[in-house]
C-alpha cells in the first residue's frame, strides 16, 4: 500500500540525526498516528556521556 513518511532532521554536537516515521497513507494523518509522532519527538533525549562520567567520579568521591 501507499506509505506516508515524515522525516525529522536534528543536529546535536555537529552530528546529524534523521528520525523517520512511516505509516499507510490512509492512517498517516489519523489522530493516533500524529500522537505517535508527537510522543516520539517529546521522548527523544540526547545523553551527554561526559556528564555521566562526571557523575560517576562524583559518586566515587562521595563514598570517601
Amino acid at each position: 500500500p501507499d506509505k506516508g513518511l515524515e522525516r525529522i532532521l536534528l543536529i546535536h554536537n555537529n552530528v546529524l540525526y534523521i528520525l523517520t516515521y512511516q505509516n499507510t497513507v490512509d492512517k498517516f494523518d489519523s489522530k493516533q498516528s500524529q500522537e505517535t509522532i508527537g510522543h516520539i519527538l517529546t521522548s527523544f533525549r540526547f545523553i551527554d556521556s561526559n556528564n555521566e562520567d562526571d557523575r560517576g567520579s562524583d559518586n566515587e568521591d562521595d563514598d570517601d
